[in-house]
């Protein structure tokens, strides 16, 4: 604690109280500048630890602060968005007004002293909510008022002065208004976020990069395929255990059959032919992106490749359709898989690809939810993060520790905690078995996307990790020079950190 004396000074405070009312602007104006004097103040990577905190006793420390703010102006050489953005007020002693948060939140609250009550009949209830007045014995009106001020909010403040005073506290509410905009999420506060997505020009026609158009490019069809299934993909096999039970007399007796002398289920007439079972498995089996007649074939086939060339009996088939159909399924899904594989090479890496990145889909986090299923609860406090909460991030641990990298850079205007699984509100590259969603979008100041894809050191050098850089890398080259990306790691080979690995790539 220390007590307000005229030229006491400490160069090394960066927390300074009085217990004294402090009551007049100057005295203030003094308290709050050697408050601000710090000849050694080194940049933290915690915000928090970036501020200086001066506590008063005081009602009208709104006052002020306000002429400290227009100091910064006059004296100092600030412009006034930087004076409002450097300085935070607080006041938590007017009856049933308390700040949001704790010392450090943000939320910027404007006080002021004003003649009169200010008139607040037929605002908006969501606006009179946010405004508290208190009269005070010496019969000066205190106003605060939290949240974003409307302009005819901003009237009836300014009809409770003086019109000497009127210009004065315009100023006020406009550094109010800067420091508002700066506690709030980019997305609240309306910045646009748009990410290049990538295309395949079909014909000159701009197409997404999705599974479906990668497998008709490829031609596929089950026409061309073996339809046949091996003993290991499909075998009949008796394995239930079997026991008869009777009656006789008033007794109840069972007995274990053996497997020899089982009832021959499999010789009892089951009037089913080829066509028959083929046409069962064909409406058991429809795909979308298959053709009735092809899957028709395809099942016909295959029948007839179990009989004839595996011998097993039709009968025994039917018996075991369902385990039968569940067989095709997964033979059917195998060869996708197989036909996507080889599309995805031809159609992004082959030496006929057409690639190219573009916005012409508008996709942008600004436009989409952010349907996080849980939030970071941490002690550091996020500030550039594009929505008010961080989606499904632990509060330690190297990607932890590459997001506050990502958080405390200059260079990031905004960034998003990129939320796997969710392709219609999430950033994502197709891979060859499935979509790839890099941990972390970051927008840069000079306009262009950054994409990092964090992997800790066990994961570096793996085929899934190969793939993904290959075609994150893909997507940074066709994007004509608005897309970075990094697939980041603790350290990498030149010993670089990953916030070096950002500031290299970014070009600083």
């Amino acid at each position: 604690m220390a007590n307000q004396e005229e030229g006491w000074d400490c160069s090394f405070a960066y927390v300074l109280c009085s217990v004294a009312n402090v009551g007049s602007a100057t005295d203030i104006e003094q308290f709050l500048g050697r408050v601000l004097r710090m000849p050694y103040a080194e940049s933290r990577s915690q915000e928090a630890l970036n501020r200086a905190y001066a506590h008063v006793s005081s009602p009208r420390f709104g006052e002020g602060a306000r002429s400290l703010a227009d100091t910064l102006v006059q004296k100092m050489g600030f412009e006034p968005d930087e004076a409002a953005a450097a300085m935070e007020v607080r006041q938590a002693e007017m009856p049933g007004f308390e700040s949001p948060g704790g010392l450090f939140d943000r939320t910027p609250i404007l006080l002021e002293t004003v003649e009169t009550a200010p008139d607040l009949s037929g605002l908006d209830d969501e606006v009179t909510a946010r405004v508290k007045v208190e009269t005070r014995p010496d019969g000066t009106v205190t106003v605060a008022v939290t949240g974003d001020i409307p302009e005819v909010l901003e009237q009836r403040l300014a009809a409770t002065v003086k019109p000497e005073r009127r210009e004065a506290l315009r100023a006020s509410v406009h550094r109010h208004r800067v420091a508002y905009q700066n506690s709030i999420s980019p997305a609240e506060r309306g910045a646009k976020f748009a990410v290049p997505r990538l295309f395949l020009n079909v014909q000159g026609e701009l197409q997404l990069a999705e599974e479906e158009l990668i497998l008709d490019l490829g031609g596929w069809t089950l026409n061309d395929r073996a339809a046949e299934l091996s003993p290991t993909e499909f075998s009949i096999r008796e394995t239930a255990e079997r026991w008869e039970v009777d009656l006789y007399g008033d007794k109840v007796e069972y007995k274990h059959l053996d497997q020899n002398i089982q009832l021959e289920i499999g010789l009892l007439k089951l009037d089913w032919t080829d066509l028959q079972l083929s046409r069962w498995l064909d409406r058991q089996c429809r795909q979308p992106d298959l053709t009735q007649p092809v899957l028709l074939e395809f099942c016909r086939r295959l029948v007839t490749s179990l009989v004839e060339t595996r011998r097993l009996a039709l009968n025994e088939l039917v018996r075991f359709k369902y385990q039968l159909a569940k067989a095709v399924q997964q033979k059917i899904a195998a060869y996708r898989r197989e036909a996507y594989a080889k599309g995805y090479q031809d159609c992004l890496f082959g030496p006929q690809a057409q690639i190219e990145t573009g916005f012409a889909d508008g996709f942008a986090f600004d436009k989409r939810p952010y349907p996080a299923a849980w939030f970071y609860k941490g002690p550091y406090r996020f500030q550039k993060h594009f929505f008010g909460g961080v989606g499904e991030l632990d509060s330690k641990g190297e990607e932890f520790e590459c997001a506050r990298s990502i958080d405390t850079l200059p260079q990031v205007k905004h960034w998003i905690r990129n939320l796997a699984t969710r392709p219609q509100t999430s950033f994502w590259l197709p891979t060859s078995t499935d979509r790839f969603y890099p941990d972390f979008v970051a927008g840069l100041q000079d306009g262009r996307v950054l994409v990092i894809e964090y992997k800790g050191e066990h994961l570096a050098d793996t085929q899934d990790t190969k793939e993904k850089r290959n075609i994150g890398q893909l997507w940074a080259e066709k994007s004509g020079g608005k897309g970075l990306f990094l697939m980041a790691e603790k350290r990498d080979a030149q010993g670089r950190d990953t916030r070096a690995q950002i500031l290299v790539l970014a070009g600083h």
